[in-house]
């Protein structure tokens, strides 16, 4: 479970690289949870570029959240 996982690592990864559509609730629990992590503590979406920067993180405005990281997928 991912709240598990970030109990005992600093940073948790979520592989979103075959997703094409994530309805703005569940993107929005995600966000809520990173906001909820202690730095270090760090959550990683991994997306593809076009998908990361028009539909999700960067296109809420929420890659500006210190506890959340989204990198592109190569």
């Amino acid at each position: 479970m991912l709240t598990d996982q970030c109990a005992t690592t600093q940073q948790s990864a979520l592989d979103l690289t075959g997703v094409h559509y994530l309805p703005k609730s569940a993107l929005e629990t995600l966000v809520d949870f990173a906001n909820n992590l202690q730095a270090p503590q760090r959550l990683v979406i991994r997306a593809s570029p076009n998908w990361r920067c028009e539909k999700g993180i960067a296109g809420g405005g929420w890659d500006q959240i210190e506890g959340l990281r989204a990198v592109d997928a190569s």
